[in-house]
């Protein structure tokens, strides 16, 4: 495995990780304390949204319900809301499992061979902050760290117990 897929697959699988034992009310809890915190349900519906995003960049077309609703709900200028709707915890995380998979694997396929991450970008509008799709797929392992630190916090504010990590024997 390619060190930057390795990295992708594990940041997933930590994510993943911090909301494994969230039932679906809490995946839209808001805490009770002085910050906005943005509850698991928008990070990973947020989450998802970009990885849906970068494999069209890599021209994979896939079918997923990434649509204008979603982007509404989940999108960068989007804000968590309690009653926001969309799929459940388990719809949610199995599309993501299985977006990041397929995604991995075209990532996989691309690096060191014929096709090469060392191209531009195909959406003109995005190239000036993602000149080549190594810039794309870099930010991508960037922006789930982020938000699993987000989710980290979330715990934390609700009261729940810290996740080990997904990797490194699963220690704290």
């Amino acid at each position: 495995m390619h060190a930057l897929t390795d990295a992708l697959t594990k940041a997933r699988a930590q994510t993943l990780r911090l909301c494994a034992d969230l039932t679906d009310e809490q995946m839209t809890a808001e805490p009770e304390c002085q910050m906005a915190l943005n509850h698991p349900a928008w990070v990973l519906g947020h989450l998802f949204m970009l990885d849906a995003f970068a494999a069209d960049m890599l021209g994979m077309h896939l079918t997923s319900p990434v649509d204008e609703a979603w982007a509404e709900r989940y999108g960068p200028a989007s804000a968590p809301d309690a009653q926001q709707g969309g799929p459940g915890r388990g719809e949610l995380i199995e599309q993501m499992a299985m977006v990041r998979e397929r995604l991995v694997g075209r990532l996989e396929s691309m690096c060191g061979g014929e096709d090469s991450l060392d191209v531009p970008t195909p959406d003109e509008t995005f190239r000036e902050d993602f000149p080549t799709l190594a810039h794309l797929v870099q930010y991508l392992l960037w922006h789930e760290a982020y938000h699993a630190g987000q989710l980290s916090a979330w715990r934390r504010a609700m009261g729940l117990a810290p996740v080990g990590v997904a990797f490194l024997g699963g220690g704290a």
